[in-house]
């Protein structure tokens, strides 16, 4: 057990991670004794985005299973590993709670797109990749502009991208998230939500919205491409 204050940091964490998945959600906290009050928190995430000290890993990689190109690589999804200033990694779903409340979560969006599309035109990657993009980011009218900024002058690189939303951040305001959508298809890339569940957004919002897709979740709750 750990000390009361580091029990309550860890439980604070745990809220702010419960937070981003949806209503009525919870997540564990596995240790109390590294937990960091919410001013610490704050301090950290500015330094954080401040000196983008965050690297890209690709996950979840799909294969074509059929035709021509059976057996290579489709699509691949780009998740952000942040650090503290030892070089400890962080829990990334609280980064971004605490990252969205200070208001700097769209510079860390943007800088990661910028390293992504960066790094599709470095390798001449042919196949999709998906990143991640919060609500605050998606309905920021500034991030917007340079995201169209950002994509234009890059077309090829965008013609690969996937931004990936989840259903409980497009259900905040579903008509952000369908111009944003429009946006994005401006640019060419695409959009797909991820967690898809008729209890945030109901397929009748959105007629075009289909469910086949080649991956799901261990719920069995499925994401869908809005393409």
């Amino acid at each position: 057990m750990g000390t009361p204050s580091a029990i309550v940091s860890a439980a604070a964490e745990a809220y702010e991670k419960a937070r981003l998945i949806g209503e009525n959600s919870f997540a564990l906290s596995k240790d109390s004794s590294n937990a960091r009050s919410k001013d610490e928190w704050r301090a950290l995430v500015d330094d954080v985005v401040i000196e983008q000290r965050f690297e890209i890993e690709q996950i979840e990689q799909a294969y074509a299973l059929a035709g021509d190109q059976a057996g290579s690589l489709v699509f691949e999804e780009a998740v952000s590993k942040v650090y503290d200033e030892a070089g400890e990694a962080l829990p990334i779903g609280t980064f971004v709670a605490v990252a969205e409340d200070t208001g700097n979560i769209s510079l860390f969006d943007m800088n990661v797109l910028k390293r992504v599309v960066k790094h599709i035109k470095e390798s001449q990657l042919v196949h999709d990749i998906a990143v991640n993009l919060s609500f605050s980011s998606m309905s920021d009218t500034a991030f917007r502009s340079e995201l169209y900024g950002l994509l234009t002058e890059n077309s090829d690189a965008a013609a690969h991208l996937v931004f990936s939303v989840t259903a409980y951040s497009a259900a905040k305001d579903f008509e952000v998230f369908k111009s944003f959508i429009n946006l994005v298809h401006r640019c060419g890339s695409k959009v797909i939500m991820k967690r898809f569940e008729a209890r945030f957004v109901s397929l009748e919002l959105n007629p075009a919205c289909s469910l086949e897709i080649p991956s799901m979740d261990a719920s069995g709750r499925k994401d869908a491409p809005f393409s």
